[in-house]
């Protein structure tokens, strides 16, 4: 029990300390919050079109990079792997190569290893990486 004392010491003001019970048991009273069970969304189902010699192109680069990753990661360059920073690195050299972003969605679904479990809303997250690796592109100055 709670008590609220008044400007003396030891004084108690009756009025706020019946208040102050009328909360407690207001709370008291009210049914816990039932949370709803959480399911997990099934990752929408996206179709990124048949196979193209672009996708070689592009596993053989996200190899590469891989490899490259893993190599910063044993010298101590880097903390860990992160295949979203491949996926980046890999999408910022073919653009450079002169590949469309349009050109890159197909293969980036297809050939990045695992890229549907990492992210749930795979368009999204393919669009939101060639942006990103685009906007990073140097002017070409005519």
């Amino acid at each position: 029990m709670t008590k609220i004392e008044l400007y003396r010491p030891g004084a108690v003001c009756p009025v706020a300390t019946a208040e102050l019970e009328e909360c407690r048991e207001t709370i008291r009273v009210r049914p816990p919050r039932v949370q709803p069970e959480r399911t997990r969304e099934e990752p929408e189902r996206v179709d990124f079109g048949v196979p193209t010699p672009l996708d070689e192109v592009f596993l053989r680069e996200w190899r590469k990079q891989s490899a490259w990753s893993t190599a910063l990661v044993f010298r101590g360059v880097y903390p860990n792997r992160d295949d979203s920073t491949i996926d980046y690195r890999v999408c910022k050299k073919l653009l450079r190569q002169g590949f469309s972003p349009e050109d890159l969605v197909g293969p980036f679904a297809r050939c990045s290893p695992r890229v549907a479990e990492r992210h749930p809303n795979l368009k999204s997250y393919i669009w939101t990486t060639l942006d990103s690796a685009l906007s990073d592109e140097p002017e070409v100055k005519l």
